[in-house]
C-alpha cells in the first residue's frame, strides 16, 4: 500500500475532487484489472477511451481516477485531472515503491502507433529515461 499523496508529489495535476489521504493499492489503466484502492489512468487510444470505464471501475471499488476532462463519479473517489495520461501514468509508476530493486515494465501504448516494452529483473541497476 502507498499513500495516494506520495504517489502523486511529483506530478503536475488539478484534485477535482477528494482527497489525497487515502491508501492505494494498485495503478492501473485497464479496467478489467481494476480492484479495491486502486487509482484508475484514463487514456485515449485509437481503439477506446478509459474514461468510458468510470462506472465500471467505480463500482469495482477503485479509489481515485485520472483524467484528462471533466468527469463525474461519487463523492468518495477522487478525481485527478491532467493534461497527459500518458505521462501521468509513468509518473505514477516511477513513484510506486519497489521491493529487493526489482522491476517490470508492463508495455505501455504510445502516442505515436507504435508499442515499446521494456522488461528488466536483476539486482541494482541504475535505471534511466532517455528520448526515443
Amino acid at each position: 500500500m502507498k499513500r495516494l499523496m506520495d504517489l502523486v508529489a511529483r506530478m503536475s495535476y488539478i484534485l477535482m475532487q477528494g482527497t489525497l489521504e487515502k491508501d492505494i493499492s494498485s495503478v492501473t489503466y485497464d479496467s478489467r484489472k481494476v480492484e479495491p484502492g486502486c487509482v484508475f489512468v484514463c487514456m485515449v487510444g485509437a481503439v477506446t477511451d478509459g474514461h468510458k470505464y468510470i462506472p465500471d471501475v467505480v463500482a469495482k471499488g477503485a479509489a481515485a481516477v485520472v483524467v484528462e476532462r471533466d468527469v463525474e463519479v461519487p463523492s468518495n473517489v477522487t478525481i485527478l485531472k491532467v493534461s497527459n495520461s500518458r505521462l501521468a501514468l509513468a509518473e505514477l509508476a516511477a513513484a510506486w515503491p519497489v521491493s529487493q530493486n526489482r522491476w517490470a515494465v508492463q508495455v505501455v501504448p504510445m502516442l505515436e502507433p507504435m508499442i515499446m516494452a521494456a522488461s528488466w529483473m536483476g539486482p541494482k541497476m541504475p535505471l534511466s529515461a532517455r528520448p526515443m
